[in-house]
This record gives structure tokens, sequence and C-alpha cells, in this order.
């Protein structure tokens, strides 16, 4: 059996949000928000927020407020029911 224990494991870089000079990442903004999008965006800030130092913190949880992903979510739920169309769950998403 292969151990792992000698490879260079590194976590994957965020996908929703880039590191500035600063230490803090900067949220992508995006007009819509899928379901699966909007889950991911918190579990990443949860992750985000757990790895960084206490004195940026709360610099980091002002970025994270600025934009709300919630909002882009209701956007797009909004556009797929003008269109007479409902969002899939993630229940419908999730390989089975």
């Amino acid at each position: 059996m292969k151990s792992h224990l000698s490879e260079d494991m590194h976590p994957q870089p965020p996908r929703y949000h880039q590191r500035d000079e600063q230490g803090t990442f900067q949220p992508i903004p995006f007009a819509f928000v899928t379901e699966i999008m909007h889950q991911q965006i918190l579990e990443e800030r949860n992750a985000i927020l757990a790895s960084l130092p206490a004195d940026l913190k709360t610099r980091q949880l002002r970025l994270f407020e600025a934009y709300d992903p919630t909002r882009g979510h209701h956007g797009f739920k909004r556009i797929l029911q003008m269109f007479g169309a409902r969002a899939p769950s993630m229940a419908q998403c999730s390989p089975g």
C-alpha cells in the first residue's frame, strides 16, 4: 500500500475568492448564483475564515459582507421563475 505521508499535499485554491496582497480574500462577484454555487461559496468562506489569523478575520468578514451570495442566488431563482423554470434542488444534482 502506498504511503501518502511523503506527498506534498496542499489545499485546493479557492474557486470563488481571490487572495489579495494584504492576505485577505476578495469575493468574486457573480450576478447569478446557483444553489450549488451558493453552498460552495458559503463552505469556502468558512474554510477561509478558519485558516486566517485572528487579526485578519475582522477585515475578511467586512469583505464578505460587501458581497452576499444569497442575493445572487435569489436573483437566479427569480430569473428562472420569470421563464417558468425551477432551479434543480441539491438532491437532483447529487450523483446517485
